[in-house]
């Protein structure tokens, strides 16, 4: 199984919090099957990913968003 790790580079005096991030590759895709962050406080997330399904389309009706009625909106100034 093809694998990738990812280590952060250092930045300066900044300490990181992200120790490394591992993925591995579904080897006839090269799809991400699974992602590990370790983190420097020794906790690991690990994601896994399944029955993934390429370009299926989604229905404009999941973007759509209605702002409730109590919202303010601010527009920003354009330049």
């Amino acid at each position: 199984m093809p694998e990738l790790t990812l280590i952060p580079k250092p930045d300066g005096e900044k300490v990181p919090t992200i120790k490394k991030i591992h993925l591995q590759l579904f080897p006839d895709s090269y799809l991400i099957q699974t992602i590990e962050i370790f983190e420097m406080s020794g906790n690991i997330s690990r994601v896994r990913f399944d029955h993934i399904q390429l370009n299926q389309g989604l229905s404009a009706d999941l973007l759509k968003f209605t702002l409730p009625p109590d919202v303010v909106v601010v527009e920003f100034p354009t330049f």
